[in-house]
């Protein structure tokens, strides 16, 4: 058996192992290109291949330069398939668990690849260890689902987030539970749902009262039915239990157990939808939408182009169920890329008031992105404002000492004006490449701020010690 893995800083690794009648025989260290012998047969191999080092150098090439080269293949081969990513759909919900307490259940769908972070925080504080997650789980069309929970103190449920980072988000998704809003739909099917269950049931009770009732015939009925009928019609306390039975003990019953499974039977999940695409060549790409996380498991999806039904166009997996008891499902169709703001996928389901819509989006630029580049425009031109003000009052205050100097000492110009041309330069005399030279020269290391400089022969005289030029 041989491997080999590239990572992503470019370092390389590799495993060579042999085995015999399904056991370990002996294998290669390649760092240090030693032979390690499982038992005492391959001992014998051990040292026929210590005495030939260019056959662990061989094995070494192999899986240092070959292997990687068919790895790098194989990838570019099937890099459409394993290096595609979609991006997870989340939602929070929360559920009564006794004693005053709660469960907050964060739930995110339909993410590839596999690798996903996910936390729950309160504030900045992470919450790992009151946190109880389930593991990663493939769903049909090739993603993946997670969720996990936590137990909280209802009072404290607005100060909870779920965070979900993903290779496929720019930013991490943060989530936190919202209070649904009244379903009409939903309750609609309740009242729908009960007002059946009495049907069928009063209806059941009709049959058996219409059946027994059936059992006493008219005179011109068999002989065996009339005995049958005298037998019954004398015993009225008989008569008067059934009656009570069917009328109250049996409908008595019918209630507790919907009121029994009303949690599980009647409850609704809200399926969460997202449209992608995929180029699939021919100038053509397909549309994909994906819905996910929904109960109970029945739901109508299609796609539209415009108000036309593509049913015949469509291609759709079958529902398939997930982990934590929901349902998901995707359907997709073939498009030409310039009609793609035509189609709009429409999802219908008894847990949401009015159908889904969905079109395709392309993701907008990160807005953290921009803040973040208009506070660095902002930041560097305050930085920029503050160093011209130092600069210029730097530069007043040295004119107002020279034209001083300057009046106080008229008589001894000539003295003056040897040690100025010692001590001091004109700024417009020197060009900003030279000063630039001339510092680095001087190994000075400084924060140089560009600004425009005055023409030559306009600017006012900058005393600047020259030996720090020089």
């Amino acid at each position: 058996m041989s491997s080999c893995e590239l990572r992503k800083d470019g370092s390389k690794r590799g495993h060579y192992q042999n085995a015999y009648d399904g056991r370990d025989f002996i294998s290669l260290d390649k760092e240090t290109l030693t032979w390690t012998a499982a038992d005492t047969a391959a001992q014998v191999i051990k040292r026929k291949v210590e005495a030939e080092p260019s056959v662990a150098q061989c094995f070494k090439a192999y899986l240092e330069e070959e292997c990687i080269d068919w790895l790098k293949k194989y990838l570019d081969y099937g890099k459409e398939v394993l290096l595609r990513t979609e991006t997870p759909l989340g939602k929070v919900t929360r559920q009564a668990i006794g004693g005053g307490q709660e469960a907050l259940i964060c739930q995110a769908y339909g993410f590839y690849p596999k690798e996903i972070d996910t936390t729950w925080r309160k504030g900045e504080e992470i919450l790992e260890h009151e946190t109880f997650r389930r593991n990663i789980a493939p769903n049909s069309d090739g993603t993946y689902h997670v969720w996990l929970s936590i137990k909280i103190d209802p009072k404290e449920r607005d100060l909870y987030q779920c965070h979900v980072d993903h290779a496929s988000l720019p930013t991490p998704l943060v989530l936190a539970f919202k209070e649904p809003g009244v379903n009409v739909g939903f309750i609609t099917g309740i009242i729908l749902g009960v007002l059946i269950v009495l049907l069928v049931a009063a209806g059941s009770c009709f049959l058996i009262i219409r059946n027994r009732q059936a059992r006493a015939p008219s005179s011109n009925g068999p002989i065996s039915t009339q005995i049958t009928k005298r037998k019954w019609d004398p015993d009225s306390a008989s008569n008067q239990y059934l009656k009570a039975y069917l009328e109250e003990e049996c409908i008595e019953w019918l209630q507790k157990y919907l009121d029994y499974g009303k949690k599980t039977l009647l409850r609704t999940e809200t399926p969460v939808g997202k449209v992608t695409r995929q180029a699939i060549g021919d100038g053509q790409e397909v549309l994909i939408c994906q819905a996910y996380g929904f109960y109970p498991k029945e739901i109508e999806t299609m796609w539209r182009k415009e108000e036309e039904s593509l049913e015949h166009e469509t291609f759709r997996r079958d529902i398939a169920p997930n982990s934590d008891g929901t349902y998901h499902i995707w359907l997709s169709i073939e498009i030409d890329p310039k009609e793609r703001d035509l189609y709009r996928c429409h999802i219908d389901h008894a847990s949401l008031p009015k159908p889904l819509v969905l079109a395709f989006k392309e993701h907008g630029v990160s807005i953290g992105l921009i803040v973040g580049v208009i506070l660095g425009v902002i930041m560097a031109a305050v930085l920029l404002a503050v160093g011209i003000t130092f600069f210029l009052k730097n530069r007043q205050k040295k004119a107002d000492y020279v034209a001083t100097s300057t009046s106080d000492k008229r008589s001894d110009s000539s003295t003056r004006g040897n040690m100025r041309s010692s001590w001091c330069i004109r700024w417009d005399q020197r060009t900003p490449a030279e000063i630039l030279l001339r510092i680095l020269y001087a190994k000075k290391f400084c924060l140089l701020l560009l600004v425009v400089l005055p023409k030559p022969g306009s600017g006012p005289d900058i005393l600047i010690p020259t030996n720090r030029l020089a």
